[in-house]
């Protein structure tokens, strides 16, 4: 965070972008845009705190930790999903497999929704 969270900032700009670019993945996609909304508020109540006190990064780095690998993990399964859906729609000879794929991608972005960002006194950040 000592840059200000610029390196956050793009790594979150590119999930953007792979999730702004499944528009025939509605749900996956909403859910992956609706939870980086929450990570960018995060982050910055995060920068905002560690202004104020340099401290609080210990306080709340596991919350903020484990909710960014939430969103991540549910982009990653977001690409997984369109490149399962191209090798589908080439003929692809795994069929099964690349079914799977995009089963475990809406399976995995259910999951991550449920997630909610830390708050309160239990969440620090």
């Amino acid at each position: 965070m000592r840059d200000g969270g610029a390196e956050l900032a793009t790594l979150q700009d590119e999930l953007a972008a792979i999730a702004e670019g499944q528009c025939d993945r509605e749900e996956l996609a909403g859910a992956v845009l609706a939870h980086l909304q929450e990570w960018r508020t995060l982050g910055a109540t995060v920068l905002d705190r560690v202004r104020e006190n340099p401290e609080e990064i210990g306080a709340c780095s596991v919350d903020f930790l484990q909710y960014s690998a939430y969103v991540l993990l549910a982009g990653l399964w977001l690409k997984a999903a369109a490149c399962a859906q191209s090798a589908l729609e080439a003929g692809s000879g795994d069929a099964d497999f690349y079914q799977a794929k995009l089963h475990s991608a809406l399976h995995t972005s259910r999951a991550a929704a449920r997630q909610q960002p830390p708050r309160g006194p239990a969440g620090r950040c």
